[in-house]
């Protein structure tokens, strides 16, 4: 009895721990403010990662808790790199993002 008590706790606070999802959302743009379609933006250091729809719009849902780093690229642009804070539970909207042009840096 006492065994069985302790896996359905157990499964319990499992299912608890990922019930909470983490997710970011934002809008990658250029330097002109216009939308960059099919931009990738992954967390630096997994393989955990997305690519942004026509509209230059992303979601990414994290594994965890914690500060991140975001690496988002796309063709003719600077990597840029992002740290974030991300509490348990909670979404982060960083609205829009914009991405440096990497033209003349051959």
């Amino acid at each position: 009895m006492k065994r069985r008590f302790s896996i359905y706790l157990f499964t319990g606070i499992l299912l608890i721990s990922f019930s909470y999802s983490q997710e970011i959302q934002g809008q990658i743009v250029d330097e002109e403010g216009i939308e960059v379609p099919f931009a990738t933006i992954g967390l630096k250091g997994t393989g955990i990662g997305t690519v942004a729809d026509i509209n230059g719009k992303f979601s990414l849902s994290l594994p965890r808790p914690g500060i991140h780093q975001l690496e988002i690229s796309s063709s003719g642009s600077k990597v840029t790199v992002l740290e974030v804070t991300i509490i348990n539970g909670e979404s982060l909207k960083l609205g829009k993002i914009r991405l440096e042009s990497s033209i003349g840096q051959l």
